[in-house]
């Protein structure tokens, strides 16, 4: 008898303006049982508590008690078949995803190979302008050391423009195989990835509109 007596005094001094204080501070309904489990309330009076600042209006009917539900108890199978109603939001959500991902997968892939091939033709092709700008300048030294050696013909300068035009014609040789090396490679990749790509839209056409 005396702890039926203490439990509806305990009942009675459950500070139902605290629970519904916390409630405004945005306090979740686990930090809201948590601190009253805390204060010594079992979680049947927390339960009827809950349910009191309910009945004041304070909190939503619906989703307090569901979510109290929740924490105390295992889910009633009406909780269970509310659950499962969300997931088909979910499954008209996926489709459209897997949908979208083979194209965006085929121009992440064009664009990561264009990059690739991209840069290093850059730096190809950088280099090759640089070996032309060394040999229209040697060609311009080689051009104004000739118009000086007519006053002066000698056969110490004759030596020295045979031995700078025989560098310069090796230069321009090898400038020539480079060219020869790079061209068809930049073709072939070129047409390699234009098959690539053509390939990349027969397995993906794209929609038909009327």
């Amino acid at each position: 008898m005396f702890g039926k007596k203490k439990k509806e005094e305990k009942m009675k001094e459950l500070p139902i303006d605290e629970i519904q204080g916390m409630s405004r501070k945005g306090m979740t309904d686990h930090e809201i049982i948590k601190t009253l489990k805390s204060k010594g309330y079992s979680y049947e009076d927390i339960e009827k508590g809950m349910l009191q600042s309910v009945k004041n209006g304070v909190e939503e009917p619906a989703p307090e008690r569901r979510r109290f539900e929740e924490f105390s108890a295992p889910p009633a199978p009406v909780q269970q078949d509310f659950q499962m109603s969300d997931m088909p939001e979910f499954d008209v959500v996926m489709p459209d995803e897997q949908q979208q991902s083979p194209e965006l997968m085929m121009e992440e892939l064009i664009e990561s190979v264009m990059e690739d091939k991209v840069s290093k033709y850059e730096a190809e092709i950088k280099g090759l302008k640089e070996t032309i700008d060394s040999l229209q300048n040697s060609i311009k030294a080689v051009e104004q050391k000739l118009s000086e050696a007519k006053s002066q013909p000698s056969e110490s300068v004759n030596q020295e423009f045979t031995e700078q035009f025989e560098d310069l014609q090796a230069r321009v040789g090898g400038l020539e195989r480079a060219f020869k090396q790079f061209l068809p490679s930049l073709t072939r990749n070129i047409e390699s990835l234009s098959k690539m790509i053509h390939e990349m839209k027969q397995k993906h056409p794209e929609p038909a509109y009327q």
